[in-house]
């Protein structure tokens, strides 16, 4: 792994490759494997989280700041 892509992943909290980058393509694929309803509900979550991030993202002050103590993505609650 080169030093940049070390650095972005401490960055974003995020890794670029692996397990967690493909967590959400999962949830979903999952929710729509159980059907519309469930489907709809996991994607309605997804929305709302990523509407609060980018809310938080918006608000003053310093951007990468907040994305260096509280990672880029969103992390979708268990199922149920």
């Amino acid at each position: 792994m080169t030093a940049d892509r070390v650095n972005a992943d401490q960055l974003t909290g995020i890794p670029a490759r692996g397990a967690e980058g493909l967590a959400h393509p999962r949830e979903l694929r999952a929710a729509r494997l159980a059907g519309p309803e469930a489907y709809a509900t996991r994607l309605a979550e997804l929305e709302i989280l990523s509407a609060a991030k980018i809310g938080d993202l918006l608000a003053p002050g310093q951007v990468l700041l907040k994305l260096a103590i509280g990672g880029f993505g969103v992390a979708l609650p268990p199922p149920g």
